[in-house]
C-alpha cells in the first residue's frame, strides 16, 4: 500500500517492450501520464509512444531505444511529451535490458516513465527568479556614478 501511494506521489509508471513480438505494455500510471484512457490503447505500441514524443526530443529518444534493442545498452533520458490537447509534459524515462538466458540476446526492454513536469516548472521558475535578481543587481550597478563606485572603504 505504501509503495503504491509513493508511486502516485512520484507520478511514475512502468512499461515493457518485447523485442521478439514487438508488443508494448503500459501500466495504468503510464496511461495517466499520457492522459490516455487505457481502452484507447488496449494494445499500446511503440508507435503510439513515438507520436507523443516532442518533435525536438524524438530523434534522441528513438536513438536510445534502438541502441537498447540492438546493443543492449540501458538508458536514462529526460524528454518532453507533446500531448493531443497541445500540452507539454516533461518526463524521465529509464530503460533496463532483459537478456535471453540462453542466447544472451536482448529479449525485453523494461522501464519506468515519470512525469517530472512540476519539477521542471520549479527549475524554470527558480532560473527566472535568479535571472531577475541578477538583472536588478546589474541595474543598480549601472546607476552608480564613477565617484561613488570608487569610494570603497
Amino acid at each position: 500500500a505504501i509503495y503504491s501511494e509513493l508511486r502516485k506521489d512520484l507520478k511514475v509508471g512502468e512499461w515493457a517492450y518485447s523485442c521478439t513480438t514487438k508488443e508494448m505494455w503500459w501500466s495504468l500510471a503510464v496511461h495517466k501520464i499520457f492522459e490516455a484512457n487505457p481502452s484507447q490503447y488496449e494494445k499500446p505500441s511503440f508507435e503510439e509512444y513515438r507520436r507523443l514524443l516532442h518533435p525536438d526530443d524524438r530523434d534522441q529518444v528513438l536513438f536510445l531505444f534502438q541502441r537498447a534493442i540492438q546493443r543492449g545498452i540501458p538508458y536514462d533520458v529526460t524528454h518532453r511529451l507533446y500531448l493531443p490537447n497541445k500540452s507539454i509534459k516533461w518526463c524521465r524515462c529509464m530503460c533496463r535490458i532483459q537478456f535471453h538466458s540462453v542466447t544472451k540476446r536482448v529479449e525485453k526492454l523494461i522501464g519506468t516513465l515519470q512525469d517530472i513536469s512540476s519539477w521542471a516548472q520549479s527549475i524554470k521558475t527558480n532560473i527566472l527568479v535568479e535571472s531577475e535578481e541578477k538583472s536588478e543587481i546589474i541595474a543598480d550597478d549601472e546607476n552608480l556614478d564613477e565617484e561613488t563606485a570608487c569610494r570603497i572603504s
